[in-house]
Parts: C-alpha cells; sequence; structure tokens
C-alpha cells in the first residue's frame, strides 16, 4: 500500500469515527438536551477550558485531524459530517440577535442529523 494510499485509508477510518461522534451529539441536540461540542463550534463563547470537556477535547482533537488530513489530500471540506461541522462554525459570524431561535436550533439540527444519516446509509456502513 503505497504512502498515499495509507492516507486515504486513514482518513476514511477517522471520518467514520467523526460521524459516528458527530451523529450521537446532534441527537443529543435534537432532543433539546445541551451539546458542549455544538455550543463550542457555534460561539466563541464557550472557547475556554470551563466548558471543554475530555469528550470534547477528543471531539475536537477528531476534527481538527479529519480537516487537516482532507486539507493535505486537497479533499473538499463541503461534503459529509465536515461540511455539518462547518454549517455549525460558520454560526459564529452571525450577529447574537440574528442567531436561531430554540426552535429552529433544534430544526437544524434535526435536518443536519438526518442528512449524515441517509449519507451513511447510501455508503453502506
Amino acid at each position: 500500500m503505497s504512502r498515499l494510499q495509507k492516507l486515504y485509508q486513514r482518513l476514511d477510518d477517522l471520518e467514520r469515527q467523526l460521524e459516528i461522534r458527530v451523529l450521537a451529539e446532534l441527537d443529543r441536540a435534537a432532543r433539546g438536551e445541551y451539546s458542549r461540542y455544538l455550543a463550542r463550534l457555534r460561539s466563541p463563547w464557550f472557547e475556554g477550558r470551563t466548558t471543554r470537556t475530555t469528550e470534547v477535547a477528543e471531539l475536537e482533537r477528531l476534527t481538527n485531524e479529519v480537516m487537516a488530513l482532507k486539507d493535505k489530500l486537497a479533499e473538499p471540506l463541503s461534503s459529509g459530517v465536515t461540511a455539518i461541522v462547518l454549517f455549525f462554525g460558520n454560526f459564529r459570524n452571525v450577529p447574537w440577535d440574528q442567531q436561531p431561535s430554540a426552535e429552529d436550533e433544534i430544526h437544524l439540527v434535526r435536518c443536519k442529523a438526518q442528512e449524515l444519516r441517509t449519507e451513511i446509509k447510501q455508503r453502506g456502513v
């Protein structure tokens, strides 16, 4: 197996792990429960250590590793689980008074969770 093939295999493995973990966070938020991971993605207010649990730190490390590998391999970030992560990360640029309401946020989370489930199912994982 070539070095490039190994990198793609690593990316596939990491993306599968990230999908499972992000889907769990989306499901938590869709039930109206608090997701520290999504909160930290969406807002700079939650960047401090007090909101970074071991679980969130591992998920953020996994996210960063997938993003870095995709960048290294010149793969688009605009599809799959990375697109969902970026979607929620883009809320950092939305003024506080224009953020979605709690009901709208739950709707968005449910839509993104379904989108990710559909993609996983189509891939046959």
